[in-house]
């Protein structure tokens, strides 16, 4: 909360003020946070790109806001966070990946998904590109499968997501304000504490190392699919909205509420 009202609203507020504000805006939350009922597993990462955790978001579904994520499980920087048409498919997903890996020019040493199908491309090109490495983790090893409810570094930061908004250019500046604000140490973690962008590329500053192994572009280019899918998952009912929208004066949407409007206004323009 502090940071968001540093870097989102330009507030010039300290942490103690902060906390004592929201001891009075909330104390049920305080007492509930403060008792640490919960007996939590220790979390253990060697270094950035040792583990990254994949996982979707699918609470948003109904409205067609389907959420895709991907978090260093040692930094806990946000690696994707993108807003689209649908989360399962398999080629989206792993369209997500290789644009990851295209950007940081590197692959983790293990993938830790869901067991959902849309995660199975994904996991295929990660074993293929791991295959010619030499490490313990190397080739089918470099992948891992596990309930949802147990991939803890995604699922936590789920929860913090859900105090969010949802649009794209919102998943965007939850992402960086995210990945530049300073977590906590906790006894739950061997991990460090710190800004996550500053932990993923600077881990001997926190006792840490380079887990993950450089990918070239020429490597990644041969599992790039050109996505077809639209954006609204129907490429017919997408061509009408958009002949819908040029006839109307709707402007670009901007925030949920914007956003809420204007697909009201198509909508009904569209008799359905």
């Amino acid at each position: 909360m502090c940071q968001t009202l540093r870097q989102k609203h330009n507030l010039t507020v300290r942490r103690q003020d902060v906390m004592l504000m929201m001891a009075d805006l909330d104390p049920v939350g305080i007492e509930q946070r403060s008792r640490r009922r919960f007996v939590r597993r220790v979390y253990h990462s060697l270094g950035p790109n040792h583990v990254w955790h994949v996982d979707g978001y699918d609470k948003l579904k109904p409205y067609g806001l389907a959420i895709s994520g991907c978090i260093d499980g040692y930094s806990r920087k946000v690696m994707w966070l993108v807003c689209g048409a649908s989360n399962n498919d398999p080629d989206i997903i792993a369209h997500h990946y290789l644009q990851c890996a295209s950007e940081f020019g590197v692959i983790p040493k293990l993938l830790r998904t869901d067991c959902g199908t849309e995660n199975g491309t994904m996991a295929a090109i990660h074993c293929s590109l791991r295959s010619t490495h030499t490490d313990d983790l190397a080739g089918a090893s470099s992948h891992m499968y596990g309930s949802s409810v147990t991939n803890q570094r995604i699922e936590s930061w789920w929860s913090y997501f859900r105090k969010q908004n949802v649009l794209q250019k919102d998943l965007d500046e939850c992402k960086e304000i995210w990945n530049t604000h300073t977590i906590r140490a906790v006894n739950q973690s061997r991990c460090p504490s710190g800004k996550p962008d500053a932990m993923y590329a600077l881990p001997h500053r926190f006792n840490g190392r380079e887990c993950g192994f450089c990918i070239s572009q020429e490597n990644l280019n041969e599992f790039f699919v050109e996505l077809t899918r639209s954006t609204c998952g129907d490429g017919q009912l997408q061509a009408h909205f958009e002949e819908l929208h040029a006839q109307s004066n709707l402007t670009t949407s901007y925030t949920w509420e914007a956003g809420v409007e204007n697909y009201i206004t198509l909508k009904n323009m569209a008799h359905i």
